[in-house]
């Protein structure tokens, strides 16, 4: 992964057991394709819950809307805070080469599936209303459709901060903007109606973390005992299960703190297996998270209206399985087929 959280392609071999015995970076890096394998599966389980809420298949006070709260709580700060670690770094490539680089993998990502969603949902049942859906299509330059929000706001938190890296005294502005923007979603301050702001200043404290910590830093977790990562691992992992629990997740304070558990849990445990060289499918689809993240809802949407439309299953357990294969594995074989005709284009603009 480069600086973008998603979508990180590079090869890299399972090793020794600390930083100081890594032969490359990529090695070094290791346990982020984990931690994106790990975020990406509960981003698919938690659009699959979600899908079957809309369905009624689902009742409200289902335990599976007590995992889905949890998911939510910190998997998407999870793939910001990944973004920020790499921001820093990126910089040692030129403006235009970065710029470039982003185009393709973020922005051109962004407006491609999120027409092909569009018109396709236009397509299937309960989406009549084509009016809507089409103002929506129309409007993607400056409203983000469905799942595809986080690249925009990717985009433009990576491009901020290549801006203020590129002036005078940028730490100092950098932190100046993050706090603002921090500020603003604590204290529940409206700007006006463009839900991009709200988005900006709810992620940006997890992003500018990731920035902090950055690479340099990374050496001193990696260097963690394994018994150490374990502890981190399971009490960052009740603390953020209790806050859930407890609702504080509507103190946004607090949620910001519940999050940055959550981010603390999966990096732990995807140090520990990256150490222990086991579970590699999950680093496998961490380097194929932005083929998952990009068409996995469409595929859950179609998955789901077939089983019940025409074979007539509701058991919510059955889709509950079929939707996590189907959002994880069809976008992989997409992937496979795109590599085997040499077809660049479904994905990235990679050429």
């Amino acid at each position: 992964m480069t600086s973008t959280s998603i979508g990180a392609l590079k090869q890299y071999s399972l090793s020794p057991k600390t930083t100081r015995d890594y032969q490359n970076k990529s090695q070094y890096i290791g346990w982020v394709d984990y931690a994106k394998g790990i975020g990406i599966t509960l981003m698919v389980l938690g659009h699959v819950i979600r899908g079957l809420l809309r369905s009624n298949l689902l009742t409200e006070n289902h335990w599976l809307l007590l995992l889905d709260q949890w998911i939510y709580a910190f998997h998407m700060p999870l793939f910001f805070f990944l973004s920020g670690l790499f921001a820093q770094s990126a910089l040692r490539k030129s403006t235009q080469s970065l710029m470039m680089k982003r185009l393709q993998r973020i922005v051109y990502p962004y407006f491609l599936w999120s027409l092909l969603q569009g018109v396709l949902k236009l397509g299937l049942p309960k989406h009549a209303n084509g009016t809507v859906i089409v103002d929506s299509l129309l409007g993607i330059v400056h409203t983000p459709l469905d799942q595809f929000w986080f690249l925009y706001v990717l985009f433009l938190l990576l491009t901020t901060h290549t801006v203020v890296n590129r002036l005078a005294m940028p730490n100092i502005l950098f932190l100046g903007i993050t706090s603002l923007l921090t500020m603003i979603y604590i204290g529940r301050i409206s700007l006006g109606d463009w839900g991009v702001i709200y988005l900006l200043s709810r992620y940006i404290p997890v992003f500018a973390l990731g920035v902090y910590i950055g690479e340099k830093r990374l050496s001193r977790l990696q260097d963690l005992s394994l018994i150490c990562l374990l502890a981190i691992a399971g009490l960052t992992g009740t603390t953020m299960t209790i806050g859930v629990s407890l609702g504080l997740t509507e103190n946004r304070f607090l949620s910001l703190l519940i999050a940055a558990c959550g981010i603390s849990l999966v990096s732990s445990i995807a140090m520990v297996l990256v150490r222990l060289e086991c579970l590699s499918h999950l680093a496998n689809l961490g380097k194929n998270s932005l083929e998952i993240y990009l068409a996995h809802v469409l595929i859950i949407a179609v998955g789901r209206i077939l089983a019940i439309k025409i074979f007539g299953y509701t058991n919510i357990y059955f889709h509950l399985a079929l939707g996590v294969i189907l959002g994880i594995y069809i976008p992989l074989w997409l992937r496979g087929m795109c590599c085997k005709y040499n077809f660049d284009y479904l994905f990235t603009w990679s050429r």
